[in-house]
């Protein structure tokens, strides 16, 4: 079998996690994998499990009983690297969780050997990079293949950086760098920028604004947008300006689902699709009316009937929208009351605790306007509102 991942990648993979687990350790001096969780990294018995159950999982562990991949056992990172190396001279599938449009975590396996197609090709079509450097998160599945496997395969150094951090990490930049984010990331990204030559940027997860997608192009990166999902892994791309896909070659075009010739798989779009060719597509909507909101997808129906069950004496109806830019980032919502006249305002204070105490963060609208209203148009369509009236 190809090897999936290189030490070094994994190594960063484990950093990363530790440090996300105890911010502490950012500021640790020693190599942290060599270092006894407990007595030389205080870590408490919670982060310790939730360190050992996230690679347990992440690397289908759990279906193995055999001792040398039971991870429980070992004290330090450097022993659980080389039993996952060890794991993975034999692995079938890895598996990557997902917010879900509920947001709650949901899993989805993959077979190791269409991860390694799917790196191979990235890789192949960004051959000439020279470094890696990404704001993604390794352990989701879009950020595992393009920051720890094409890395891995292209044999090049990949470094993560804050969303925050854009103007000092372009200056380490080398040329030729493959720079992995998404666009509540590019969001932070200081207008007027400049970029080492020939490099890329590669975006995914949600929808780029045409007005951030400017800023890229004219910042002197090469654009590639990336369609897939925690179910797919990556089925498409569009570059630059175009906002014409082009699918993987082991996709096949099936009427209104997807194949996957090396799996078998048949999937459906998420989102409203119209075919340009045989293996090109643009992109509407999404068709369960899911968004993302800080890079966690959001079922706007569930939410909505989620606040008017929980007040069905004082809500009529819910309409939840993404706000304005100028506006913030966050959902809004528009609530229909059954008697408006009558609301109180400890009516809304319990309805804005409801939605902070019984909602996931990520599903929470942070304004509400309370109206004795539709949130239609005459045409029966959702209208905007704004939260400043």
């Amino acid at each position: 079998m190809a090897k999936l991942i290189s030490q070094d990648a994994l190594e960063r993979l484990w950093k990363e996690k530790l440090i996300r687990l105890a911010p502490r350790l950012k500021h640790q001096q020693a190599d942290l994998l060599p270092l006894h969780f407990k007595d030389e990294l205080a870590l408490d018995s919670v982060e310790i499990l939730d360190l050992y159950s996230s690679f347990m999982d992440l690397f289908a562990l759990q279906l193995k009983a055999d001792k040398q991949t039971y991870l429980y056992q070992y004290n330090t990172a450097s022993e659980c690297i080389l039993a996952v190396l060890k794991h993975l001279e034999k692995a079938e599938q890895l598996h990557f969780k997902s917010s879900g449009s509920s947001g709650k975590p949901q899993g989805q396996s993959h077979s190791v050997d269409t991860l390694i197609a799917e790196r191979n090709f990235w890789a192949d079509l960004w051959q000439d990079s020279e470094a890696v450097y990404y704001c993604v998160n390794g352990m989701h599945i879009y950020g595992f293949i393009m920051a720890f496997l094409v890395p891995s395969k292209l044999k090049i150094p990949g470094q993560y950086f804050s969303p925050l951090d854009w103007n000092s990490v372009v200056q380490r930049m080398p040329e030729n760098s493959l720079i992995i984010a998404f666009p509540e990331a590019l969001e932070h990204c200081p207008i007027g920028l400049k970029f080492p030559k020939k490099s890329r940027l590669i975006s995914s997860t949600a929808p780029l604004r045409p007005a951030l997608q400017n800023r890229i192009l004219e910042a002197g990166l090469e654009l590639y947008k990336v369609y897939g999902s925690t179910e797919t892994a990556g089925i498409a791309y569009a570059k630059n300006e175009s906002n014409v896909y082009q699918l993987l070659p082991f996709w096949s075009a099936r009427q209104n689902t997807l194949l996957n010739r090396l799996n078998g798989n048949e999937e459906k779009f998420l989102d409203h699709i119209s075919w340009q060719s045989e293996r090109e597509f643009t992109l509407g909507a999404r068709v369960d009316e899911v968004i993302q909101i800080a890079g966690h997808n959001v079922s706007l129906p569930e939410i909505s009937q989620k606040i008017q069950a929980a007040f069905p004496q004082l809500i009529k109806e819910v309409w939840l929208r993404k706000m304005a830019l100028d506006e913030g980032r966050r959902l809004k919502a528009w609530l229909q009351m059954k008697d408006l006249s009558s609301l109180k305002e400890e009516n809304k204070a319990e309805i804005y605790q409801w939605i902070e105490t019984h909602l996931p963060a990520a599903a929470r609208p942070k304004h509400l306007t309370f109206s004795s209203n539709k949130a239609l148009n005459s045409l029966g369509k959702l209208s905007d509102w704004s939260i400043h009236d």
